[in-house]
């Protein structure tokens, strides 16, 4: 080791702490900073010399329950190893974890093994410097599914979705996917104009365990506008292809490679979609402005969904297809529904000519009125991804 670790003793029992000392001087990697044979003893060395790791048992006028526990609020930061001349029982033990013990130790045979532990502890806390941790603990690179969903087919919201996705990876802000989540009549990869990919529907042939996150990967086909497409079938599957633990695993590997998941998500309960729906940053509802059963329907799924299968909070509104004259308007659906439009996309012919091309239109044409839409909506969605306060607000005004 280059660095010593710090280790502060509270302990009453005189013969104990000379057995304990030099059982750490073993290790030149080990270092005994201070003694402390009573609890405000204890608690001030514990304060003055932040030690990364205090040993803890009775002192002379406290019990090993108050020292414990006052040694941890003077150094939260500290390792508290509890330390008994005999072995504890369960609720002993049960205790000192309550109160912040790292591991339990007892007698000769938990002497021998405390340089062992204080080893382990160590490289635990090394787990700091890799890159997954790094990578799960930067603000800038926390994952964020965006599930694209929508009360009625013909809303657009496939469209929509590979759209988006295609925007965000312009961007350049980090991987990006799009995951076709329809297990019956999913468009994602005609929209893409991807040829015969690799479906999700095969792994359901594989036991659990033989399906990880590498073999995940090779169900991920890249396009040529930067992202990465996950497409689910090609061909209508049974209700429970899916399992729940085969689910968790597909979602759990686009959260690790990407930064934005966008998930094109059918208006339905099954372990596919309450799977999004359960870890969804943000859940956009695609709707059309031009009769009233899109709005019923639309706030028929609001109210299916809120609070039991996604987050308070989490639910914004994009109006397509947006024409003047519409029926109804952005602050009728805002009142109607309690939720924000997040963006109201206008009628573009060029929509429907990118798509029967299979080629997205903010990447054909970026400058019609629909992808600039869609663009700013991308720009949106950037903008509060890099917010991390909790209930932080959807716009960043």
């Amino acid at each position: 080791m280059d660095k010593s670790t710090s280790i502060l003793l509270v302990l009453g029992d005189s013969n104990l702490i000379r057995r304990v000392v030099e059982e750490c001087e073993r290790d030149e990697g080990l270092q005994v900073v201070g003694v402390a044979r009573e609890l405000a003893e204890a608690v001030q060395m514990a304060v003055t010399s932040s030690p990364e790791v205090i040993v803890v048992g009775d002192c002379s006028d406290a019990g090993w329950v108050e020292v414990c526990n006052f040694v941890r609020l003077a150094s939260a930061a500290s390792w508290i190893i509890a330390f008994f001349d005999h072995e504890p029982d369960r609720q002993t033990i049960d205790t000192a974890m309550l109160l912040g013990a790292r591991q339990v130790l007892a007698g000769d045979e938990g002497l021998g093994c405390l340089r062992q532990v204080i080893n382990h502890l160590l490289r635990l806390e090394g787990s700091q410097v890799s890159e997954e941790y790094v990578r799960a603990t930067d603000p800038q690179r926390f994952p964020r599914i965006i599930s694209i969903c929508g009360a009625k087919g013909g809303v657009g919201k496939t469209t929509i979705a590979v759209n988006l996705a295609v925007a965000l990876a312009a961007k350049n802000v980090g991987d990006v996917a799009i995951w076709d989540a329809y297990s019956q009549f999913g468009d994602v990869a005609n929209i893409m104009g991807l040829e015969a990919p690799r479906f999700l529907a095969e792994l359901a042939e594989f036991k659990n365990e033989e399906v990880d996150e590498d073999f995940i990967g090779n169900y991920i086909v890249h396009h040529d506008s930067g992202a990465d497409a996950v497409i689910t079938s090609h061909a209508p599957l049974p209700s429970g292809t899916f399992s729940q633990q085969l689910t968790d695993k597909v979602v759990a590997t686009l959260r690790r490679r990407y930064r934005f998941i966008v998930v094109d998500t059918p208006p339905m309960i099954d372990t596919l979609s309450s799977s999004v729906f359960a870890r969804c940053w943000r859940l956009l509802l695609i709707t059309t402005l031009r009769d009233v059963t899109s709005l019923t329907d639309m706030m028929k799924l609001i109210q299916m969904l809120e609070g039991r299968y996604v987050r308070g909070g989490g639910i914004e509104i994009v109006a397509n297809c947006v024409v003047k004259g519409d029926a109804v308007r952005k602050k009728e659906i805002e009142l109607l529904t309690s939720k924000n439009v997040a963006i109201c996309i206008p009628e573009d012919p060029a929509i429907r000519q990118a798509n029967n091309l299979g080629k997205p239109l903010c990447q054909s044409d970026s400058r019609s009125p629909a992808a600039k839409a869609i663009i700013e909506l991308s720009d949106e969605i950037v903008n509060a991804a890099s917010i991390v306060a909790p209930n932080a607000a959807w716009r960043t005004e």
